[in-house]
């Protein structure tokens, strides 16, 4: 699972509507698909930062740099395994414990 260009889209379409990104969580780690050049145009075009994409910036494939660039305090993943990294690793489908 991951972002394309077209949920770039629609994700900064919904900043620039007023949609608030300060902790996001996201069910599984998502893959960034799209070219850090592409990237840094796209974010530039509509007047966001696109320094996370710059040349030399590190480039994990995951997409926390976009919602980070699109003002998020944090960015957490939640999955069933830690295979990818998550920073939360819960069955959804069991109950979640108290410190979640």
């Amino acid at each position: 699972m991951g972002l394309d260009i077209n949920a770039v889209r629609f994700l900064i379409a919904a900043r620039k509507s007023g949609v608030e990104f300060g902790d996001v969580l996201t069910l599984g780690r998502q893959d960034l698909n799209v070219y850090p050049a592409k990237m840094r145009s796209v974010l530039e075009e509509h007047g966001f930062s696109s320094q996370l994409f710059a040349p030399g910036a590190p480039d994990t494939g995951f997409a926390e740099p976009v919602f980070k660039s699109l003002g998020a305090k944090s960015v957490c993943s939640m999955d069933f395994s830690d295979f990818e990294g998550a920073v939360f690793v819960h069955d959804l489908n069991q109950p979640l414990p108290a410190n979640l």
